[in-house]
């Protein structure tokens, strides 16, 4: 906690190394300010009316980040209208040195209306924010452990719904049978109670 972090300023036509003053320090919240004149073109007398740029974090062995770097969105330092006041740049990390994500939102204010200072720099804001370690082994046991209990309650009521319609069969199969029967015994009755009421006539 609290060492620097390596930072380059990436531009369309270049890159400037940052000073140990503008770095950002691993999980503590500070500012810095830079100088928009770094970062115009130096093959140009005339400045161009849009200035982007990037800052890239880690690398070079920082003893925060290693060898790996990320890199927050292009903003734009100045366009024809207006110019880049605030940058806030956030991290979301953990404490073991692990980056999970940068991102960045400027605060613009209109060329009209913006003072020398904001003309030539503008801020950067550090904000950290700390992430809970995941337990990747845990939560894959617990993801596995709901599976199986989901597949067993869905078999479970599955037979039981089976068993059910098994016995809704079984049930209109007697059912079917006796009336069957029934049916015949009263015609052969009938017919035979015909045939003497008949013959008695």
């Amino acid at each position: 906690m609290g060492a620097p972090v390596q930072m380059l300023i990436r531009t369309p036509t270049g890159t400037v190394e940052a000073l140990r003053s503008q770095m950002p320090l691993f999980g503590v919240p500070t500012s810095a300010s830079i100088e928009k004149s770094s970062l115009e073109p130096k093959d140009t007398k005339e400045k161009p009316k849009r200035l982007v740029a990037s800052l890239t974090f880690g690398g070079g062995g920082s003893a925060s980040f290693g060898e790996r770097t990320v890199s927050a969105p292009w903003v734009d330092v100045r366009t024809s209208d207006r110019v880049l006041e605030t940058l806030t740049v956030t991290f979301v990390y953990c404490r073991d040195g692990d980056v999970h994500g940068v991102s960045s939102s400027g605060k613009f204010v209109d060329l009209k209306h913006a003072d020398e200072e904001t003309i030539s720099r503008f801020r950067v804001e550090y904000v950290w924010i700390e992430e809970a370690d995941v337990d990747l082994t845990g939560g894959l046991s617990v993801t596995m452990g709901v599976v199986v209990l989901v597949s067993l309650i869905i078999l479970v009521r599955s037979c039981g719904s089976m068993e059910k319609l098994e016995e809704e069969d079984r049930g209109n199969a007697a059912d079917g049978s006796a009336g069957y029967h029934g049916s015949a015994q009263d015609y052969s009755y009938g017919g035979y109670t015909g045939g003497a009421s008949w013959k008695g006539e």
